[in-house]
């Protein structure tokens, strides 16, 4: 089994707590949670200037 940093272990686990959370405030399914994170997420990444590759965006782009 890979190893994963403390990084990713945190990241893991904040994530895991939040979509617990979001899942009991609205009764959604997990699965539909963790779509709309994802969504969001995305979201962030474009409005940052990042794409999910994590390169930067080549300036002068919106």
């Amino acid at each position: 089994m890979a190893t994963m940093s403390n990084r990713t272990i945190r990241i893991s686990k904040a994530s895991h707590a939040i979509i617990t959370r979001w899942k009991s405030r609205t009764g959604l399914s997990r699965s539909r949670v963790a779509d709309e994170a994802i969504t969001l997420a995305n979201q962030l990444w474009v409005a940052t200037g990042f794409v999910l590759n994590g390169k930067k965006r080549k300036e002068g782009k919106q």
